[in-house]
């Protein structure tokens, strides 16, 4: 027999929403053409992680991802805007976030975080070709957890597997995935008429 695992699951049936993402944010990572440019990205990234994290702050269980303090993303995306000397915009809020009631759905939106931090290398690889005078303290995010990076994404699949104990914990978990690719994918498309406003 042949088992399937959540994290599987979550990858075949979140694709559509994944690839949806994708959309919004390459064009924006292609046109970077300046520091202000990347500073725009960052704040994408940064008022809408942040403002999630402390959705997950208040609902995950800390046994089911003890390393959850090391994956917070909001202090790494700080560290690059203060190296960019940018001004901290507020933290997203409201309806525009993802429902994050209980671990489940913690665990849901962590999945897209997570998974971020899989194309950040080569996000940063694209952004450092266009902006050679940026040093590789501006990249503290898009560096993911460095050489551990594949290292730390198995540990978090496992960590998703071990904590649905039945198909209806699956499917909150996947539905909460979803929900954060639909969401945050509407704030980049949002935050870049903002931009061209």
């Amino acid at each position: 027999m042949v088992t399937t695992y959540l994290s599987d699951r979550l990858r075949e049936q979140t694709q559509a929403h994944h690839q949806a993402l994708e959309k919004a944010i390459i064009p924006f990572i292609r046109n970077i053409r300046s520091t202000d440019d990347y500073a725009a990205l960052l704040l994408i990234f940064y008022t809408y992680f942040g403002g999630v994290e402390l959705l997950i702050d208040e609902a995950l269980d800390s046994e089911s991802m003890s390393d959850y303090p090391q994956r917070r993303k909001a202090a790494a995306l700080l560290n690059d805007l203060g190296v960019l000397n940018v001004t901290v915009q507020p933290l997203a809020d409201g309806n525009v976030l993802p429902e994050i009631k209980n671990n489940l759905q913690a665990l849901g939106a962590m999945y897209v975080m997570e998974g971020s931090t899989l194309g950040g290398i080569h996000i940063r690889k694209m952004i450092g070709d266009r902006l050679p005078q940026l040093t590789a303290d501006a990249f503290t995010f898009f560096n993911g957890y460095g050489n551990d990076t594949q290292e730390m994404w198995q540990k978090f699949k496992m960590n998703v597997d071990a904590a649905a104990t039945s198909r209806a914990d699956e499917e909150i978990i996947i539905a909460a995935a979803n929900d954060m690719f639909i969401r945050f994918g509407e704030w980049i498309r949002t935050s870049e008429k903002r931009e061209r406003s």
